[in-house]
């Protein structure tokens, strides 16, 4: 990843950082659908959306992220799990970092043009020995827009994955949206979409604990 792109993926982490850590001054209970905990923060003119759900597994902390990083760029799993999702192509990678595209169709009943998205995701793993994976929006020099989309923002989108203490096979995913897709759209179905991809955390929680069960005693 160039310098430039680094410091941009940096900044997003910094900012997540910020808010996890900040946890109880910076959010709000939003619901509790499909046992997914959603939590908003409205420090910003695009709301930010938080969920929560615990995993039980066999796996380590190191196997648990690097699934989901998988699972997250396979373009055959994702489309099936988010029906708007029609292109996701990565363009570059590395062992900690991508740099990938992805479109959206929405049904012609909601009225709005598709949209897609040029960003970057990278790795990383803090002093408390959470595992943090950050992804927001970059400009690839030179690159010419498709007409027949509106270019989307991803502002500040990230998953965690955290250990719980004395409890070897249980972990804490928590899935952060905050995305701007531009152009003329409603704040409600802004809103919706953001839960809609928080929800997605139910599905990986359901592959990893089906494929991975946590061991019988």
């Amino acid at each position: 990843m160039s310098s430039g792109l680094d410091q941009v993926v940096n900044s997003c982490y910094s900012k997540l950082l910020y808010e996890y850590d900040n946890f109880m001054d910076r959010w709000e209970t939003f619901a509790v659908k499909k046992g997914v905990n959603i939590f908003v923060n409205k420090n910003y003119d695009i709301h930010m959306y938080m969920g929560s759900v615990t995993i039980e597994t066999c796996l380590t902390q190191d196997q648990v992220s690097e699934l989901i990083k998988s699972l997250h760029i396979d373009v055959a799993t994702m489309k099936k799990w988010d029906k708007r999702l029609s292109n996701l192509e990565i363009l570059s990678m590395s062992d900690d970092t991508a740099v990938v595209y992805a479109s959206y169709h929405f049904e012609g009943s909601l009225m709005i043009k598709d949209r897609d998205f040029l960003f970057a995701f990278k790795k990383y793993v803090d002093e408390k020995q959470r595992i943090h994976f950050v992804s927001t929006s970059v400009e690839k020099h030179g690159e010419k827009l498709n007409s027949n989309f509106v270019r989307g923002k991803i502002l500040t989108n990230g998953w965690l994955v955290q250990k719980i203490p004395n409890e070897p096979n249980k972990f804490t995913f928590i899935y952060v949206v905050q995305t701007d897709p531009c152009g003329k759209i409603t704040p409600w179905l802004v809103n919706k979409v953001s839960v809609d991809r928080i929800l997605l955390i139910n599905k990986i929680k359901a592959y990893i604990e089906t494929n991975h069960p946590k061991k019988k005693l």
